[in-house]
């Protein structure tokens, strides 16, 4: 029997960058907003402040070895989508 697992946001909502980045979004975009600025600017204030988090989350991704990466895509392409099975092939797990 397989364990239950609980919810978790990365894989039922979003990736968990993508959940940051909007958060920041909101957040910066408000405080931005509350300090006077045109909402127009506090967007684009927040939009900035974002990117950069979601860019600074990227930077370890810089250090990672591309064959693992290119593994663990396929091993993960094999479970969900029946018509990646020839990947299973170029990987050795």
């Amino acid at each position: 029997m397989t364990p239950k697992r609980g919810f978790a946001p990365g894989r039922h909502i979003a990736p968990v960058r993508f959940l940051i980045f909007a958060a920041v979004l909101v957040v910066a975009s408000g405080a931005a907003c509350a300090m006077g600025c045109d909402p127009r600017t506090a967007l684009l204030l927040g939009f900035d402040a974002a990117a950069f988090v979601f860019l600074a989350s990227i930077v370890p991704l810089l250090s990672s070895d591309a064959a693992a990466m290119r593994c663990g895509v396929r091993r993960t392409m094999t479970r969900t989508v029946p018509g990646c099975l020839p990947f299973r092939r170029c990987c050795r797990w």
